[in-house]
This record gives structure tokens, C-alpha cells and sequence, in this order.
């Protein structure tokens, strides 16, 4: 709540000063949102590896994971704060999960088989990504998840297996599919 709050109080102070006032407080507010929950996030998750002694794992997997959901879509919190500390919080944790060859492969068969069923996963009635790029979406997030049956990571396994799982259907909470 406390983003929301920030967010419609700089929007709030933005629109006094201008000129036209046709917008609604509601989309400046939004989009700031959007822009702070990005700060926090990174924010919060570079402090998380910071004092978990892994700085560079924990920003290579904040930039991995926002890569692969870009492609494929996925769950949100319908609250921006909730979202900021969740995932600031796995980014932190998925450097710390430890796998053998095996599981990194299964993980990433896992993921893959979730991806080819249910990526890309975007809200249609709110998404602004017209409909006939889906397929190159769908085909990007597969490249990125087969890539790692050759680059062989732990870590990109534990990002794909956590972002797949995003992807699923959702009955409450954010986005309903």
C-alpha cells in the first residue's frame, strides 16, 4: 500500500501544475507505480544480495528472470508492495538453491514443458501487446528456456522453474486467468 500511497501523491502534486488537467489521477498514478515498484524491487533485492554476500548472482537473476517474463508473461500482485518484496526476495534466495547436473536439466525440462503449454501468459482484456506478436513471444521465451539445456546454469534452471510456475492459472489473489 505504501507505493500506491506514493504513487497517487506524486500524481496528485503532478497534475496541479498541469497546464491541461485532462488526465485522470488514476493513470499518472498508475504508471508511477510501475516505476516505483521497478526502483523497490531492485532496490530491495541488490540490498538482499548485498548482506547475503552474493551481489552479482542476485542481479544476474533479477535480470534473467525480468528477461524471460518479458517473453512469457505470468502472474501479478495486485499490490505494487507485495510484488517489490516478493520478488526482490526470490532474486535474493535463487542464488542460494544448489542442484546437481541432473536437477538442473529436470528443472529445466520442467520449465520447459509449463512454457511450451502456457507461455506467453498475458492478460488479454488489459495487455497492449497486439495479438500477432504472441507467437514470437511464445517462440522467444522457448529459445531462452532450450538455451539453457546447453548452457547447463543452476541458477537460469531455478529462474525458469520459478517464472514457469508463474505462469500457471491463478484462482485468486492478481491477474485471473
Amino acid at each position: 500500500m505504501l507505493l500506491e500511497k506514493w504513487s497517487i501523491s506524486i500524481a496528485a502534486k503532478l497534475l496541479r501544475y498541469s497546464p491541461e488537467g485532462r488526465i485522470k489521477i488514476e493513470v499518472i498514478a498508475y504508471a508511477i507505480g510501475v516505476y516505483l515498484n521497478i526502483a523497490a524491487t531492485a532496490a530491495l533485492a541488490l540490498a538482499f544480495g548485498l548482506l547475503s554476500g552474493k551481489l552479482g548472482l542476485t542481479l544476474k537473476a533479477m535480470l534473467l528472470f525480468n528477461l524471460t517474463r518479458f517473453f512469457s508473461g505470468g502472474f501479478h500482485f495486485q499490490s505494487l508492495g507485495v510484488c517489490a518484496i516478493l520478488s526482490a526476495a526470490l532474486y535474493a534466495a535463487l542464488p542460494h538453491l544448489k542442484l546437481s547436473g541432473f536437477g538442473t536439466t529436470a528443472l529445466t525440462l520442467l520449465a520447459l514443458a509449463i512454457f511450451v503449454l502456457k507461455a506467453p501468459a498475458f492478460d488479454h482484456k488489459t495487455t497492449r501487446l497486439p495479438h500477432r506478436l504472441l507467437p514470437w513471444y511464445k517462440a522467444v521465451s522457448l529459445l531462452l528456456v532450450c538455451s539453457n539445456l546447453f548452457i547447463h546454469s543452476e541458477l537460469f534452471a531455478v529462474i525458469l522453474a520459478a517464472q514457469a510456475f508463474t505462469l500457471l492459472p491463478v484462482r485468486k489473489g492478481g491477474v485471473d486467468r
